[in-house]
């Protein structure tokens, strides 16, 4: 009669998991409603299931959209730190309006400290979003 091998302790542990996480990136636009529209339309589109791509409309002034980006980004570290599915933004994006922002050079200048790739849309985001 042939005996069974004895199992050892660790032989029922569950095994860790080897699937990485996806990808995360974030775009925070200057609009409320025209950007977004068109970015999860584009997300839908190309069937994105390999990076979870995050899109807000703002609705305010250049330096605003910036500093939700900052803040968004803080408060995803903190889910970071209790989720095993979500990562931190791998790449964030400020959509921006080339108008006659008085705060636009210091935007830029805030999101680059930042490590905030800035989106200049010149003209206006809806004008190229409506011509095509």
């Amino acid at each position: 009669m042939v005996s069974r091998k004895q199992r050892k302790i660790d032989d029922y542990k569950r095994r860790e998991s080897f699937k990485e996480p996806r990808k995360s990136i974030l775009i925070v636009c200057e609009g409320e409603k025209t950007e977004p529209i068109y970015f999860n339309a584009l997300k839908e589109t190309l069937r994105l299931i390999m990076v979870d791509v995050e899109i807000v409309g703002e609705g305010a002034a250049p330096i605003t959209v910036v500093n939700r980006a900052i803040a968004l980004r803080e408060d995803r570290k903190q889910i970071v730190k209790k989720s095993l599915t979500k990562t931190e933004y791998e790449v964030i994006y400020c959509v921006i309006d080339v108008d006659t922002h008085e705060t636009l050079d210091q935007t830029i200048d805030k999101a680059r400290g930042n490590e905030i790739c800035v989106i200049l849309s010149n003209p206006c985001f809806e004008f190229w979003y409506n011509s095509r």
